[in-house]
This record gives structure tokens, sequence and C-alpha cells, in this order.
């Protein structure tokens, strides 16, 4: 199996919910979204979350990566290769953890549909659902109390 078309896609995402912290308030963010497509039909995705004060990237970045290094590696590169190719990626972009973390998924996406199991049972998954980390930005103590309490509850 050999990856043969590489696209992507930015995404502005609306939060459902702005949130403040100590430097800016946020309302939306910009994802990119990787596809790729092996001669043998198989479509894998990954999805970068790029935040210039928490990973160093922008999308922008994100996408100058995918066109000087990642497109260019994984075009004709067998995806059952991954940690070889994951290594060569990181000696290129190491400063772009959330385009590397992308990568990562779409090549994992693309072997666990080839063995024809969900990614998540592919990695060793059993539960239905697992708790996520939230953030609760900065507001006052009545309503950080109140926020956190619905999401405890949830």
């Amino acid at each position: 199996m050999k990856i043969k078309k590489i696209k992507y896609k930015p995404i502005l995402l609306n939060l459902a919910e702005p949130y403040t912290i100590a430097t800016e308030t946020f309302s939306a963010t910009t994802n990119v979204f990787m596809m790729a497509e092996t001669d043998t039909g198989i479509r894998g995705f990954g999805c970068a979350a790029p935040d210039k004060g928490v990973t160093g990237e922008t999308a922008e970045d994100t996408i100058q990566a995918i066109d000087a290094y990642i497109e260019p590696l994984l075009t004709n590169s067998d995806p059952f290769h991954y940690v070889k190719i994951l290594e060569d990626l990181k000696s290129l972009i190491s400063h772009h953890p959330s385009a590397l973390a992308m990568t990562d998924m779409l090549l994992f996406d693309l072997v666990s549909k080839s063995a024809g199991v969900p990614l998540f049972k592919y990695l060793g998954g059993y539960r239905d659902a697992i708790p996520t980390s939230i953030t609760i930005g900065i507001l006052p103590l009545d309503q950080t109390l109140r926020k956190a309490k619905e999401y405890f509850r949830q």
C-alpha cells in the first residue's frame, strides 16, 4: 500500500463558548485537516490544532510544513512504515508539534483502516467514552465555581 494523494484544508472553528486567559479572549480557532489516499483507495485523516502560545505554530506554519516536508515525505510511502516516516519527519519539523501529531493520526488511521479495525481499538481502546480536559477562562469567582460544577457533573 502506498500513499498517492494528500489534501488539506484549514477550517475556522467557532468555539461553543469563548474563554479568556491572561493574554486574550478566544472565540474561534483554526485547525488544519489533512487527508491521504492510498493506491488501494483507503483514506486516512489527521488534524492539527496549532496555537502560537501553546504549540509555537500557526495554521499557516502547519500548511507550510505540509507543503515543504509532509506531503513530499508521505507521497509514495507505505503507511505501515509509520515509525520511520515519523522519525524522518521529526528531524525536519520538530518545531511543529501539531503538524507532527496530525501526520501521526493520519498514518495510524490508514493502518487501522487497512486492518479493518477502528483506530481506537487498534490502539487498545476499550471504553465507550473518555474524560477530556476543559479550560475555564478567567471569570469572577462565582462564575468559575458554577462552570467547574457544571463540568464535574458531566
